[in-house]
């Protein structure tokens, strides 16, 4: 399994991470206008994929991807905006194994801090972070869009 580091033109990297979050997270996923969003900004995001096979091969859409993060930052802070694995490789390591590549790229860039947000229900990813070395830091209410309450962690690279 490839862990590594991507770069995609921003319009391209859009339409990969909307089908990523389709095929991830189905009825929270962001569509590729939202991504749009998010790419098109003056940082551009740090992407690590995960995927088998060659380079080359990497596609969202085929059997080979394997998950995703992204990650933004600014003033020497980092913020995991997006992790996501698909669902048969959950449970293998592979979210943490993308994790500590996005903070090694993050700390390469000169971030000394790194934050990141998980659904209140959403265990496996707060068992995740924690193993990754983030402490829960606040509860905030109605975080997401659908009103579902966040929990904010940090951690100190």
């Amino acid at each position: 399994m490839n862990v590594d580091r991507v770069y995609l033109e921003y319009k391209e990297l859009a339409k990969r991470l909307a089908a990523m979050d389709k095929l991830c997270f189905a009825e929270e996923a962001m569509n590729y206008k939202e991504w749009l969003k998010v790419t098109r900004v003056d940082v551009v995001p740090i992407i690590v994929c995960a995927w088998q096979g060659d380079i080359e091969a990497l596609s969202i859409v085929n059997t080979d991807f394997r998950g995703m993060t992204v990650a933004r930052y600014a003033a020497r802070i980092g913020y995991l905006y997006s992790i996501a694995v698909i669902p048969e490789a959950r449970r293998t390591g592979l979210g943490e194994r993308m994790v500590q590549k996005e903070l090694a790229c993050l700390k390469e860039l000169g971030c000394v801090l790194v934050q990141a947000h998980t659904r209140t229900e959403n265990e496996a990813s707060q068992k995740m972070l924690a193993k990754c070395g983030f402490s829960p830091i606040q509860y905030v209410t109605d975080f997401y869009d659908d009103m579902e309450d966040a929990i904010l962690w940090s951690r100190i690279l």
